[in-house]
């Protein structure tokens, strides 16, 4: 009887859970939604989600219309690529997506919700053609957010004048992301946020890139270029200039051994930083030298190859890899390295000849 009392009270609470989480299946898979009755028990609202990836809100849950978003309900989901939001909606909260880097919203109803300065952190918002005017009146501290729906292609990129403002499909199973050919340039925030992200293939035609435009996509493994592009070129997944002479984008994901392009002059900036899948680096003899922090919390790097041509590394150059041997051309350290070079200590193989 004990352990039946005990299978009854889970299946209740099950219950319990179910009649407060909907799912609603989006790219991602199950999407998780919270609904709270409101309105003497005659509509509801939504008031969170666990979602990352696609979100779609019903128009209606329980034969009951979903009218509102409340406030904070996609608090901080920095992971959600967009939100599918219906024409029932009459009001969205304040703060409703605070802090929602990575979303693009997508409007049906032709007349715009209530909201309180909601939209701040959103990449774009995509209004039904004929109300985008409404729209812009009615929100006019985002008048620059605010797209027609014909400015959709194939339901996942929002394109203007041949730019990707936002790419907001979710990479069904890390799949690599073809950019258009036809298009130009790729917006600033086109690609931010977007975690499930693993490949982009960039064509011929691309002339100019946001430089955040691939911003905490921290699932990013490689970008390749089409070998025809006068502005761009790629090398072992990251993203150089034509001439290979300046880096623009390393992913954040990038795996394995990984060998910088000969023309490179100086590792600097936050290009390698917490770039933890890494195994091993080689630097060409163009590299001159090394900057602070470089390799900052590269923790997957085992081992790294330094020409002679590097006689300069700054302070805290490896700090963080604690996996680290570092294999350098030179006899003995330069006189051009500083003293923490090499804060943790790591091994030091002087004289390499591999």
């Amino acid at each position: 009887m004990k352990k039946l009392y005990k299978l009854v009270l889970i299946v209740g609470a099950l219950i319990l859970a179910a009649s407060v989480f909907s799912a609603c299946h989006g790219k991602e898979g199950v999407v998780k939604l919270k609904f709270t009755l409101i309105n003497d028990d005659t509509e509801y609202e939504v008031t969170a989600t666990s979602a990352n990836g696609e979100v779609v809100i019903p128009e209606t849950y329980k034969n009951k219309p979903v009218t509102s978003i409340a406030n904070y309900a996609f608090n901080n989901r920095d992971k959600v690529t967009s939100v599918r939001i219906p024409a029932s909606i009459k009001r969205v909260g304040n703060y409703a997506f605070f802090g929602a880097w990575g979303a693009t919203l997508i409007f049906a109803g032709k007349q715009p919700p209530s909201q309180n300065n909601e939209f701040v952190f959103v990449k774009a918002i995509i209004v039904p053609n004929e109300a985008v005017g409404a729209y812009k009146a009615a929100w006019s501290d985002f008048s620059g957010k605010i797209y027609s729906a014909s400015d959709v292609r194939d339901d996942k990129y929002l394109i203007v004048n041949n730019t990707l403002i936002s790419y907001f499909g979710y990479a069904d199973g890390g799949d690599a992301v073809d950019i258009p050919v036809d298009l130009t340039g790729i917006g600033q925030v086109a690609f931010r946020y977007n975690d499930n992200l693993k490949s982009v293939n960039i064509p011929e035609g691309i002339t100019g890139i946001g430089s955040t435009a691939f911003s905490a996509c921290n699932g990013l493994r490689e970008i390749t270029v089409a070998s025809g592009n006068k502005n761009y070129a790629s090398e072992c997944g990251i993203l150089y200039n034509k001439s290979k002479t300046a880096f623009v984008v390393v992913p954040f994901a990038i795996t394995g051994d990984v060998a910088v392009a000969d023309g490179i002059t100086f590792i600097g900036g936050d290009f390698f930083k917490h770039r933890s899948l890494m195994t091993s680096v080689t630097l060409p003899d163009s590299v001159t030298g090394i900057g602070t922090e470089a390799f900052l919390n590269c923790t997957g790097l085992n081992s790294i190859v330094i020409p002679l041509s590097v006689t300069r590394i700054l302070s805290n150059a490896f700090d963080g890899c604690g996996r680290l041997t570092i294999n350098a051309h030179a006899a003995e350290q330069p006189s051009g390295w500083e003293s923490d070079w090499n804060p943790d200590e790591r091994p030091v193989v002087w004289g390499y000849a591999g």
